[in-house]
């Protein structure tokens, strides 16, 4: 991800979170030294993002987002591997998430990735007000292996 590509990502997150990120706050993340930002393009635009952070063996995938008019052809995925793939070269063992209960998409989504399911954090959203399911994959050299 490059500064040219904060207004598109920021549009995108718009377009595709419930609560979406400022502009300021996409900046901020893809300053963060301990992290992995990356964007996908098509057509010579961008089309979806992805945000990781690290510390030591763990991670946290943050925020993932695809354009409406791109998903289901395998952006996501695309990005989601790629990211596990260069937390793997910062010897990242694990990567966590949050998604909301409702969104069973998403974490069908996770699982295809090799996320397993993990628990639940109450109350975790705001507006409205749901359960986060956690989810956690080992990062290895080539995503998907679960844990």
């Amino acid at each position: 991800m490059q500064p040219k590509d904060l207004a598109a990502v920021h549009l995108i997150e718009q377009e595709v979170m419930e609560t979406f990120w400022s502009e300021k706050q996409i900046r901020s993340e893809c300053e963060y030294a301990e992290g992995v930002q990356l964007v996908a393009e098509a057509e010579g635009k961008v089309c979806g993002y992805v945000f990781f952070r690290w510390c030591g063996p763990e991670s946290e995938l943050l925020r993932i987002g695809v354009a409406p008019g791109k998903r289901k052809i395998g952006i996501g995925g695309a990005l989601v591997d790629k990211g596990l793939m260069l937390l793997a070269k910062e010897n990242v063992e694990q990567c966590w998430l949050e998604v909301r209960a409702s969104n069973e998409s998403a974490q069908q989504f996770y699982q295809g990735k090799g996320f397993l399911r993990r628990g639940v954090r109450p109350k975790y959203y705001r507006n409205p007000a749901e359960a986060a399911v956690l989810m956690i994959t080992k990062v290895i050299k080539e995503p998907g292996g679960g844990l």
